[in-house]
């Protein structure tokens, strides 16, 4: 069978299948607050959905680098979309929780194999300097899926039920299964393969260690406990060993050495931070949108969906900027500052916020988040040798995917840490010696009683309605406490990218300031011809 040689085709192949595993990944995970409901499981069952997959996709994205060695790009692709269309069809026929959660653990083992697969031969396709290019497109593979796959639960999901996003893969995936035969080859002269197989068990411990962490910290109350201080300990040793192992191994599958390049090692961290980020606003949106201003589910997924094409725009503009010649190292700059404006924007939000408040730093912030995702991939593959500028696609897929997963995950727990924290703080304040509380007491329990309460019932509806006050607004301070965070982690951010630019072009800016360059052409001005 004659394999699609044309480069335009093979790419517009691997970028749409690159674009659906993104959608996968974001997309039908976003439905497990309806299968929670569906199959009257805990939240924290319901959870492992989200979990399952993402961990079966971040660890199978790597280990697909080493299974290609094996099975060759074409059976592994096919084989793994094979195995994710049964496991989605199995998902929306399952009729019990624990036959969608083995299906869906498979389907993002499935995912990550794709994904693997696709991003090399992707890349391979953008010989020599022009691999950046590729790194490029396939971050806005990334970020379309992601927009996709809101879009898709915004204007599905509540209308058609959780199933509904599953039947989208169907056709999609049966095209992708057809085009395979066609797109996929064996091998490519330009692609990476990785050997180092070994770091793969260590790798996979790590990933499932540290969500068990983050999941289950609170309810074994703490890392005193066993299980969590064993978790911790293999975290420790399965990163020591990674670390030990990219040091020394000849072709790693983690090559730790990248990390003595701070551009690498600073950009790896906004990676991480910004899925943490837009997973954190994203949630806070829905919470205030839909718990405190009560707007339909539909109202809300609509303005997620526009922000998600906000990103898209934005990604779009930076790469304009970048094919221009405009410093990566600006642009992150810019994008960090959107994004503290708009931390620091909703920080300052209260009870008594509308729609209109939002909608700004909403809007800037995703603008911002868009210029960090083309930018953070210029600025670690530049920082790195050529040779070893494909492992950066490799270590930023991984900091953004952790970032999503753990904020997913440790998200009620951040917030409710806070928010108790501060209502005992705000409790000192109803002391009944409080002339101010008091008064606002029996206003309130005085318009109880008007509205025909017996003494009784109004006095407790008073304190039924104090107490919700100031819960609400222990929400709030928990929130603002966090996006202040953000902000002064933006702000230092800002300052290190700033430095790391001064480095990299001091020779310029010296030469600039000493007008070296202007001497030079004078000189050059003045001398006699031969």
């Amino acid at each position: 069978m004659q394999l699609v040689t044309d480069k335009f085709w093979v790419r517009f192949f691997f970028f749409l299948v690159l674009l659906m595993c993104s959608f996968n990944f974001f997309g039908q995970s976003l439905s497990f607050s309806f299968v929670q409901g569906y199959f009257g499981v805990s939240f924290w069952d319901a959870n492992w959905l989200l979990r399952g997959f993402h961990a079966g996709t971040i660890i199978t994205s790597i280990a697909g680098l080493v299974f290609i060695k094996w099975l060759g790009n074409r059976w592994l692709f096919i084989g793994s979309a094979l195995l994710f269309l049964i496991a989605t069809i199995v998902s929306f026929k399952a009729t019990d929780f624990t036959t969608l959660l083995t299906s869906r653990i498979a389907a993002g083992i499935a995912n990550g194999f794709m994904i693997a697969v696709s991003t090399q031969l992707f890349l391979a396709t953008y010989p020599g300097k022009e691999r950046l290019i590729g790194a490029l497109f396939t971050v806005a593979a990334n970020i379309a899926g992601l927009s996709v796959g809101l879009l898709a639960n915004g204007a599905f999901t509540e209308d058609f039920g959780w199933q509904f996003t599953y039947y989208l893969s169907l056709p999609v995936l049966l095209i992708v299964i057809i085009a395979a035969f066609f797109f996929v080859p064996t091998t490519e002269k330009n692609e990476e393969i990785e050997e180092d197989w070994i770091s793969l068990i260590p790798f996979s411990i790590l990933i499932i260690s540290i969500l068990f962490v983050f999941m289950y910290r609170q309810q074994y109350q703490g890392i005193s406990h066993p299980k969590i201080l064993i978790s911790l300990i293999i975290v420790i040793i399965s990163t020591v060993i990674l670390l030990i192992r990219g040091a020394i191994h000849k072709k790693p599958l983690f090559d730790t050495r990248l990390l003595q390049y701070p551009a690498f090692s600073v950009s790896m961290i906004i990676s991480f931070l910004s899925g943490a980020l837009f997973v954190f606003t994203l949630a806070m949106l829905s919470k205030m949108l839909g718990g405190i201003l009560q707007m339909p589910l539909q109202d809300i997924f609509h303005f997620v969906n526009f922000l998600a094409l906000v990103i898209f725009i934005s990604l779009i503009i930076s790469f304009i900027l970048i094919v221009k010649k405009i410093s990566a190292y600006w642009i992150m700059i810019t994008g960090l500052c959107c994004i503290a404006f708009g931390a620091y924007s909703l920080s300052l939000l209260n009870t008594e916020f509308s729609f209109n408040n939002i909608v700004t730093p909403s809007l800037v912030g995703m603008m911002g988040a868009g210029m960090v995702a083309i930018s953070v991939v210029i600025i670690a593959m530049k920082a790195v040798p050529p040779n070893q500028m494909g492992k950066v696609a490799n270590f930023r897929s991984v900091a953004f995917l952790m970032g999503i997963a753990i904020t997913a995950v440790d998200l009620g727990r951040i917030l409710d840490w806070g928010r108790v924290k501060n209502f005992n703080s705000m409790l000192r304040y109803t002391d009944p010696s409080n002339s101010q509380f008091m008064e606002r007491f029996n206003a309130l329990q005085s318009f109880y009683s008007g509205k025909g309460y017996d003494p009784d019932e109004a006095y407790q509806a008073a304190v039924n309605g104090v107490t919700g006050m100031i819960k609400l607004q222990a929400f709030f301070k928990s929130m603002s406490q966090v996006f202040q965070i953000a902000v002064v982690v933006c702000l230092v951010l800002i300052a290190v990218i700033f430095i790391l630019w001064i480095l990299q072009n001091y020779r310029m800016l010296i030469d600039f300031f000493t007008f070296k360059n202007k001497t030079n052409e004078n000189a050059n001005a003045v001398s006699p011809k031969a």
